[in-house]
């Protein structure tokens, strides 16, 4: 799982800071973000219709299944909880399905308050097959009102059955997150001026080249802003080998940390690449 915080500032602290931070930094004989970064219905219509045949036929069915991408709206949080909370949340560590909810809006709006950069990838149908969110130092903020929503998502919790568990275990995931990124400062050199904060692709979307792409957008617009270094938190629990292959260099890690959605112990990583 990617997962980090947005903004580049230092001397964040506490969680509730530090998720609101990016980072940019600079240590002694080598520059590296100080703060932690932490960590997107289908309707059936009957109709009759005529089937076309050939190579005419091969070419609608390709159209029709070809997924659409555009940048991320506030109207897709709730698509992109669910698929947080589809591919990596365990249904049975949550005592109700509200606070099954619940988990993954908070977990996903811890993003986006700072995220500059958001990429989703729809089906035919409209359903979410995968997003990719992105910061860049000193851009803008992709979606405005996500400021408002986690506040109000957060003091939401004391109304939700283990709703108070769920904000200090996701507030204690940022505080390991900040610790393993100042273990990464002691062997990064150079600035991070971005980072990827969430890339999740639907298990459904997986060998239609759609996790490719949405990599490849998120180095794109990185290159168009002038970026070369970024960074990415995962962990064992995640497809990892992606970074591997792409490039990436894994700069630091820390071995059975709690999961903050599950019962699991994990592995997590800092990986840093370059546009």
């Amino acid at each position: 799982m990617v997962s980090s915080e947005s903004q580049m500032t230092t001397g964040v602290s506490t969680a509730e800071q530090a998720e609101t931070t990016i980072p940019t930094m600079t240590a002694p004989a080598q520059t590296a973000p100080s703060p932690p970064a932490d960590r997107i219905a289908q309707t059936a219509h009957a109709a009759r219709i005529v089937a076309p045949s050939g190579a005419h036929a091969a070419h609608v069915a390709a159209s029709a299944s070809a997924p659409h991408f555009r940048a991320i709206r506030e109207d897709d949080i709730p698509a992109v909880a669910r698929l947080d909370r589809e591919t990596w949340f365990d249904r049975a560590y949550y005592p109700t399905d509200e606070s099954f909810a619940y988990a993954s809006h908070v977990d996903v709006l811890r993003y986006l308050p700072h995220t500059t950069y958001g990429r989703v990838a729809l089906d035919a149908d409209g359903s979410l097959l995968g997003l990719a969110l992105g910061a860049v130092r000193g851009d803008a903020p992709a979606l405005p009102g996500a400021v408002r929503l986690r506040s109000d998502r957060r003091a939401q919790a004391g109304n939700v059955t283990g709703g108070e568990r769920i904000v200090h275990d996701i507030d204690a995931d940022i505080d390991v997150n900040h610790m393993l990124l100042e273990s990464a400062c002691r062997r990064v050199h150079g600035g991070f001026d971005a980072e990827l904060q969430l890339f999740i692709v639907s298990p459904r979307a997986r060998g239609r080249g759609i996790g490719g792409r949405l990599f490849s957008g998120f180095l794109d617009h990185l290159r168009s802003r002038g970026v070369s270094r970024y960074f990415l938190f995962t962990d064992s629990g995640c497809s990892y080998g992606f970074y591997d292959a792409h490039g990436l260099e894994r700069v630091a890690e820390t071995p059975r940390i709690p999961s903050f959605c599950s019962d699991e112990f994990l592995d997590k990583y800092v990986y840093a690449g370059r546009a």
